[in-house]
């Protein structure tokens, strides 16, 4: 829980917002809407072939939260504002934002080796060592 948001010269500490988790349960279930917000991911990946792959993902992103009263009892309390001072004081406002996101992605892939007729190859390397392992001391020496 965060105190004191969006205080400043114009919002007192009686008009600031505690921000926390959102304890409505009327908004949803507790394991997806309610309480701290919640992330939930699941991924798979399947291969068919040495050329063919696919892949399925789902994440929820429960981006919950309340920015409520800076104590309870102010919900009661009539919000005053200024309009020469743009000041505002005794009380503000409460807000539950419910907001989730679920994002579903399928990818899949077919691999196409010398479509574009380029071959790769491996040159052979021209560096060649000879390792020569001193009796007893167990050192190595390689070819500058």
């Amino acid at each position: 829980m965060r105190n004191a948001r969006n205080a400043s010269d114009t919002r007192p500490i009686e008009t600031t917002w505690r921000q926390g988790g959102v304890t409505d349960t009327s908004l949803g279930s507790r394991f997806w809407k309610t309480g701290m917000p919640k992330t939930y991911k699941w991924g798979d990946r399947h291969v068919f072939s040495d050329r063919f792959m696919i892949e399925a993902q789902y994440a929820h992103i429960g981006n919950n939260f309340v920015l409520d009263f800076h104590e309870p009892q102010l919900a009661s309390v009539q919000p005053l504002y200024d309009q020469n001072t743009l000041m505002w004081a005794r009380s503000y406002l409460s807000q539950s934002l419910v907001r989730p996101t679920d994002s579903v992605d399928v990818t899949a892939n077919y691999f196409l080796p010398s479509l574009l007729r380029v071959r790769t190859r491996c040159p052979r390397s021209s560096w060649t060592s000879r390792a020569s392992t001193t009796p007893g001391a167990g050192t190595r020496t390689w070819p500058a």
